[in-house]
């Protein structure tokens, strides 16, 4: 190997560095959530990304198997038994409602793309795992009973939404 040669290594690889950590970002999460006795749980999902505005979030199930299955995603018209609430442009929080004994044995995953120098950039987060209520040996998946809570903190959150939207505006 040429002098040469051994320059244009050295460079090709401290400019994938710069390049890698100037797009790069980090998504963090809950590495684990305890449920609520109501069957509820929620999953923070936050990004480093310099960014103004996020192309996509979602949180993804991730089945023992490995099968991924998308629970929410910005823009989806019916998250079932999930809120989205986005709190700021770094961070979203996803409210799972009505969580069951299957629910238990997946890992819950985020992940945002956004858009940097007219580039989309994906990336995801360490996913979140969740754990039976505490104090309970027994979980009561019933939600019917929780459900006029879930309601009101449904009607909280988009009342916060919108009312967070106005101010900005």
């Amino acid at each position: 190997m040429t002098a040469s040669s051994f320059n244009f290594i050295v460079l090709t690889i401290h400019l994938s560095f710069i390049l890698h950590s100037s797009h790069g970002f980090e998504v963090m999460q809950p590495q684990h959530r305890t449920v609520n006795s109501d069957g509820s749980a929620s999953i923070s999902c936050e990004h480093t990304a310099n960014i103004t505005s996020v192309e996509d979030v979602q949180l993804s199930a991730i089945a023992p198997t490995g099968r991924r299955t998308i629970l929410c995603q910005k823009g989806m018209e019916n998250c079932k038994n999930i809120i989205m609430h986005q709190e700021n442009l770094n961070k979203f929080l996803f409210i799972i409602l009505n969580i069951g004994p299957e629910a238990m044995d997946m890992k819950y995953e985020c992940e945002f793309t956004v858009k940097k120098d007219d580039l989309d950039y994906t990336t995801t987060g360490a996913p979140t795992i969740l754990l039976p209520a505490s104090g309970s040996a027994k979980m009561d998946y019933n939600w019917s009973a929780g459900s006029d809570a879930h309601l009101q903190l449904h009607h909280h959150l988009l009342l916060h939404q919108t009312t967070g939207q106005q101010q900005r505006s």
